[in-house]
């Protein structure tokens, strides 16, 4: 699949998204039906997203310090394998860019885009303005804290892709370590 160019478009791109934008466009709230708990069920739901971004925001933390111990680990096989040979040397490249890779799919993770957030204030007060009653006005709301949940489900799907991308570059990143150290001791046992 194919990388969004900002996560904007990510979000805008996501069928839950779209779907609850058509919603809260469309939806017609019907005279005596209790949404209240509808409203807290969507407040939950944004909470929830809220809660997966800080924790996908920690992990892509984590792995960007992995990826640090590994450009250690890569610095000290470098000067192993140099010592050996030079074209052993050269085996360590794979491994670095992938390392580099991994390092750079996790800061994308990190990066702070387009947070969407539910309803400002004074949009809260237009409504309830508007609608008088606390029913009619969290019937009319909630379907703005939906989009805006959905939203943030799509900011947790972008975050998770970059995060397994930069697992993936990492761990074969840190395989690929293997060929330079095997070729060396290999050298040394011929010798």
């Amino acid at each position: 699949m194919r990388r969004p160019r900002s996560l904007r478009d990510a979000i805008e791109g996501e069928h839950g998204y779209r779907g609850a934008r058509e919603f809260a466009r469309k939806h017609i709230p019907k005279d005596g039906v209790e949404y209240a708990w509808v409203h807290a069920y969507a407040r939950e739901q944004y909470e929830r997203f809220a809660r997966s971004v800080e924790l996908l925001d920690g992990k892509a933390d984590s792995l960007a310090q992995y990826t640090g111990g590994g450009s250690a680990l890569l610095a000290a096989a470098a000067a192993a394998s140099i010592q050996a040979n030079v074209l052993f040397g050269l085996l360590l490249l794979p491994s670095l860019v992938l390392v580099f890779l991994a390092l750079r799919r996790a800061v994308l993770a990190r990066c702070p885009g387009d947070s969407p957030f539910p309803p400002a204030l004074p949009t809260a007060v237009a409504y309830a303005e508007k609608y008088r009653s606390a029913d009619r006005s969290t019937a009319h709301f909630m379907p703005l804290y939906h989009q805006a949940a959905e939203a943030l489900k799509a900011v947790c799907i972008v975050k998770g892709r970059e995060l397994q991308a930069a697992s993936v570059y990492l761990l074969w990143g840190f395989a690929l370590l293997a060929l330079p150290l095997v070729g060396a001791i290999g050298l040394a046992l011929l010798n």
